[in-house]
């Protein structure tokens, strides 16, 4: 009998130096050719953990029956920083 039974949340999760000079920051599931962007302070903003030796850590729950008590953290809850999303808003429409 198990005592002890462990809950896997499967989720994707990118590490950025908060002092990167970094103006936008593309991350990835290449498992999903699933691409977002954010600006540094978007990506510093919702980054769930921000370290003592200042590494961010921004994480997506894949599993989107997970419980959490963060405001932001299913991947579904990132869908307007798509890539598909912003590109208009930093790259300008196409003529």
């Amino acid at each position: 009998m198990l005592s002890n039974i462990v809950s896997l949340r499967l989720a994707l999760d990118w590490n950025l130096r908060d002092s990167s000079p970094a103006e936008l920051v593309a991350v990835a599931d290449l498992s999903t050719d699933s691409v977002w962007l954010f600006t540094h302070a978007e990506f510093h903003h919702h980054a769930q953990q921000h370290s003592e030796k200042g590494i961010l850590k921004l994480y997506m729950y894949v599993d989107e029956s997970v419980n959490t008590k963060k405001e932001m953290a299913l991947q579904s809850q990132y869908e307007q920083y798509r890539i598909q999303n912003r590109v208009i808003t930093f790259f300008g429409a196409r003529n």
